[in-house]
């Protein structure tokens, strides 16, 4: 991650380099072993990939899930999508292992902080279409994206994706009980818990994750501690539910004009064969969706704008670049409110 380092000092940026962790000494180890090769992943061809053990040593830092303040997982959460923006916008990398176990946690001056752990399958976007991964999932399961589990998917690890893994790890979260709540008989029966999902393969995650994202008026089952991430999480299911709809739609519109051309393809060559004079006809065109963010409904935008606040109180926004989104989200809502307030007058 030195290159972190040297883009955040010229950038005036050093404010990420708390959210990445100090590494002391790294190693890769080639294996031979091929037990190691999961035999689940029957769609992937994997016999000509060397797999590598990667390590490394690493300053000490606090599991995110021993936090005893709701709020201050909510900062965490907050600081591992600001932290992935930069790197992301900055230094062109990509993490692709965005899970709890990476999610750690930093403290100074008796604040805790986010710390995003563990970049050993992070890539750069300049060498995504090149390395031999491109075709192979990588993440853990339970917080993979819905497109990864899918046996169709064949890369590329778009951001989003990421950002679809911080929404699972704050699902995770949210429907487990707190470590105090662990001892107490009166915790939260009713709230699912979705920890079972390390259990389970690609056709299952796919199935339960889908079921999530396509229901319109989905509600998380939160306990009783982490309450106050149910806004989070509804709005932020309400961005995946727009953008895949909006994504599902603009591949039907897309096989749909396929189609037509091939007919249109058909009726000129019948036409020509009869001697007829044919006319072609004006082909649809179709409006350019982006893929990266499910067609703005899905992105850094959004997130900045659904986690800036928990539970009504202003979080700590680090990066420049979110700090003057919020700024402008919070004129437009006075904006609104004063035009509405005078609608109501009139």
């Amino acid at each position: 991650m030195d290159c972190c380092e040297e883009k955040a000092q010229l950038a005036e940026q050093a404010w990420v380099l708390n959210h990445l962790s100090n590494i002391y000494w790294t190693f890769k180890m080639p294996v031979i072993d091929d037990t190691l090769k999961d035999e689940s992943e029957e769609d992937i061809n994997i016999e000509n990939e060397m797999l590598i053990i990667q390590g490394s040593i690493e300053e000490e830092l606090i599991m995110s899930q021993n936090l005893e303040i709701a709020e201050e997982y909510a900062q965490v959460f907050y600081d591992i999508a600001q932290c992935h923006y930069w790197v992301y916008t900055y230094v062109h990398i990509l993490h692709r292992e965005l899970n709890l176990a990476n999610i750690m946690v930093g403290e100074k001056d008796g604040k805790k902080y986010g710390v995003l752990n563990d970049w050993d399958l992070a890539i750069s976007l300049d060498k995504q279409g090149a390395t031999p991964t491109l075709h192979y999932r990588t993440g853990t399961r339970p917080y993979m994206a819905l497109e990864q589990h899918s046996c169709k998917w064949k890369g590329l690890h778009r951001y989003r994706y990421d950002l679809e893994s911080l929404f699972y790890a704050i699902l995770l979260v949210a429907s487990s009980p707190s470590p105090s709540e662990e001892c107490e008989q009166d915790s939260d029966d009713d709230a699912e818990d979705y920890c079972h999902w390390i259990d389970y393969g690609n056709r299952f995650l796919h199935r339960e994750k889908k079921f999530i994202i396509i229901l319109p008026s989905w509600e998380p089952t939160v306990t009783h501690f982490f309450r106050g991430f149910f806004q989070w999480l509804t709005e932020l299911q309400t961005c995946l539910n727009h953008g895949f709809h909006a994504f599902w739609r603009h591949q039907k519109d897309e096989m749909d004009a396929a189609e037509a051309a091939k007919n249109r393809e058909r009726k000129r060559k019948k036409g020509k064969s009869q001697g007829e004079d044919w006319q072609p006809q004006p082909q649809q065109v179709l409006s350019i969706f982006d893929e990266d963010t499910l067609g703005g409904h899905f992105s850094y935008k959004n997130m900045v704008f659904i986690m800036h606040q928990f539970c009504g109180k202003e979080l700590e926004t680090r990066s420049v670049e979110w700090q003057e989104m919020v700024q402008k989200q919070k004129q437009l809502q006075t904006e609104r409110t004063g035009t509405d307030g005078m609608a109501q007058d009139g």
